[in-house]
C-alpha cells in the first residue's frame, strides 16, 4: 500500500518554486546553458540515477547540456516539499519519460537568497 503524501500549507510557495526550479533543472527548454545548470548545483551536487549509478557534478552537467538539445517529452506529477533543516528541503515527485515512470527525490537548499541542488535521485516504480 502506498503512503499518501502532503505538503504543508505554509510551504505551498516554497514548493511552488521547487517545482519550478526542478523542471528548469532537469527539463531544460534549449537555450539553456551549462552555466544556467550550474549555477542551480551545489558544489558537492551528485545523483543516484534509477539504476543505482552514482553520477558526479560533471557528468550530470554533461547529460544536461545534452538533453537541453533534445526535444523530449517528461510529464510531472505528484510534487510535494518537506523542510528537512533551516532554508533546506526535500523536494519529491513522479516522473513518466518513454513509458518509465521513476519516483524522484532531490535536495534543495537555499543560501543567500540561492537554490542550489544538493543531490537527486530516481528510482523506478515497477
Amino acid at each position: 500500500m502506498e503512503s499518501v503524501l502532503g505538503t504543508e500549507p505554509a510551504l505551498h510557495a516554497t514548493l511552488a518554486e521547487l517545482k519550478k526550479l526542478e523542471c528548469e533543472f532537469h527539463y531544460p527548454a534549449g537555450d539553456k546553458t551549462r552555466t544556467d545548470f550550474e549555477v542551480l548545483m551545489d558544489a558537492d551536487f551528485w545523483e543516484v540515477g534509477a539504476s543505482g549509478r552514482v553520477y558526479s557534478k560533471a557528468f550530470v552537467l554533461e547529460c544536461l547540456e545534452k538533453r537541453s538539445r533534445e526535444s523530449i517529452v517528461v510529464e510531472t506529477k505528484n510534487f510535494n516539499c518537506y523542510e528537512i533543516a533551516p532554508e533546506c528541503y526535500h523536494l519529491t515527485y513522479v516522473q513518466i519519460e518513454n513509458g518509465r515512470t521513476t519516483r524522484r527525490s532531490a535536495i534543495w537548499r537555499c543560501l543567500n537568497g540561492a537554490w542550489k541542488n544538493l543531490c537527486h535521485q530516481g528510482t523506478v516504480i515497477i
